[in-house]
């Protein structure tokens, strides 16, 4: 089995990163299958963002880990000052901070566009996109990785933060669905327009893997947020808690969603730390 491994984003603590990408997700997946890693990553000195109150210089160190491997480094551009994103501003604020959490999601997923890029000449047979800042707690489960190899269009998401879409901190992709994943960006309009909704980074990942046609399920492979400054976050790791964002019979259907999805996962991938969902 081929494994590309692709890390976009911003890496804030590699420190406390690094460790656990080695521990958790690379050493598993390398004493059963070929792995790949690359990477997109934008070059920063510092971070700001007053949605998290997160305000701190980057270590001097903090690309370094990903010297290793194949990849680009490279400035963010002034995305915001773009049509695209003037485009995105006029379906309103779904995060309710002056559009400044939606700029974020924008560099986010021009980094994911572009990371998936280099995984095509990996020609892999599954592709695991993570991000750089988390601190990952679980061991990543073979029997997922097998699955995505075998049936092309699954695509495995974390079972918590759904919040009436997909995790999209995590995902384990076969060679059919990892574009849909990586490329979502190319929806965000469609989404709007269709859904009547602002852009919302869990149920933008929802609505491009359903138009892919991709087939979901779910692991409960645990992470929690970095910040620059080394603060690790506190994360709600339960399922039901985290999986909608309404109240009435939306929010039912999203919970039943996320029960249904839950228990086909736990007898597809017996391997994996349900004692967490």
């Amino acid at each position: 089995m081929k494994i590309t491994v692709a890390f976009y984003g911003i890496p804030r603590h590699t420190a406390i990163s690094a460790p656990s990408i080695e521990t958790h997700l690379l050493a598993p997946m390398r004493q059963w299958a070929d792995v790949t890693v690359v990477h997109h990553l934008w070059q920063i000195d510092e971070v700001r963002s007053a949605r998290s109150g997160e305000h701190a210089v980057l270590a001097r160190d903090a690309y370094a880990y990903f010297d290793q491997f194949a990849g680009v480094v490279e400035p963010p551009e002034a995305f915001e000052d773009g049509p695209l994103f003037q485009a995105w501003k006029r379906h309103g604020d779904a995060f309710g901070d002056n559009f400044g959490s939606l700029r974020n999601l924008m560099h986010q997923l021009q980094s994911l566009r572009r990371v998936t890029a280099l995984v095509a000449p990996t020609n892999p047979d599954v592709v695991v996109f993570a991000r750089p800042d988390l601190q990952y707690h679980d061991d990543i489960p073979r029997s997922a990785c097998r699955l995505a190899s075998r049936l092309p269009r699954t695509c495995v998401v974390p079972i918590w933060n759904w919040w009436a879409g997909y995790n999209d901190r995590f995902a384990i992709c076969g060679r059919s669905s990892y574009e849909a994943y990586g490329r979502r960006l190319d929806r965000a309009l469609d989404f709007a327009q269709e859904t009547g909704r602002p852009i919302h980074s869990e149920m933008l990942l929802k609505f491009s893997l359903l138009k892919s046609r991709g087939q979901i399920l779910a692991i409960p492979l645990t992470a929690s947020r970095v910040r620059a400054d080394g603060t690790v976050r506190q994360e709600n790791f339960n399922s039901l808690d985290t999986s909608a964002l309404w109240r009435g019979r939306r929010d039912r259907l999203d919970r039943l969603q996320c029960r249904v999805t839950r228990q086909v996962s736990r007898l597809v991938f017996p391997d994996a730390a349900w004692n967490k969902a």
